[in-house]
């Protein structure tokens, strides 16, 4: 099947969105997660948080950074 793009682009409207769990079901997964964030340097860990915050500053109406 041959795809053609229209030029038309679909966002989520995050107003609508309520509550999306972020469950992990396997705990190898979750301790390959753990074993990742901790050999983080704390720069990293720094820029990492201020890159969150300002992505949920642009989803999140109302919401306020304090650093």
């Amino acid at each position: 099947m041959k795809a053609i793009r229209t030029g038309v682009v679909i966002k989520p409207d995050y107003k609508r969105v309520l509550y999306r769990p972020f469950i992990i079901v396997s705990e190898e997964r979750i301790t390959r997660i753990i074993g990742r964030i901790l050999t983080l340097s704390e720069d990293e860990v720094k820029t990492n948080l201020i890159k969150l915050l300002l992505s949920l500053k642009n989803v999140i109406k109302g919401f306020v950074i304090f650093i």
